[in-house]
């Protein structure tokens, strides 16, 4: 899963299209503000569009991304997830992805 995550959030960095026009449908829980140029997104709305629930429940996904070096890998790629908007809770945190 680590690898199909960093190769979409290398996708969304590179803008590429077909990529975020896939993102269309998921509201508010994932998308790209093509403004400041970040990808917004919560837990929940990256494991909906990551993958399909006969793959990976969301509690195995969300140990398995807590779990992954994503940002070293990330970093190589010019990007880094950070928090977006800190609820106090993981289920409701926002996330965003941004180029450094």
């Amino acid at each position: 899963m680590q690898t199909r995550l960093v190769r979409f959030f290398q996708c969304v960095l590179q803008q590429d299209s077909t990529t975020l026009d896939a993102l269309s449908g998921y509201g508010e829980a994932l998308y790209f503000d093509r403004d400041n140029v970040v990808l917004i997104f919560s837990l929940k709305g990256l494991h909906q569009f990551m993958t399909k629930e006969s793959e990976m429940n969301y509690s195995d996904f969300r140990k398995c991304v807590y779990a992954s070096n994503i940002n070293e890998e990330l970093h190589r790629l010019g990007g880094r997830v950070e928090i977006h908007c800190s609820q106090g809770k993981i289920e409701q945190n926002v996330y965003k992805l941004i180029q450094l």
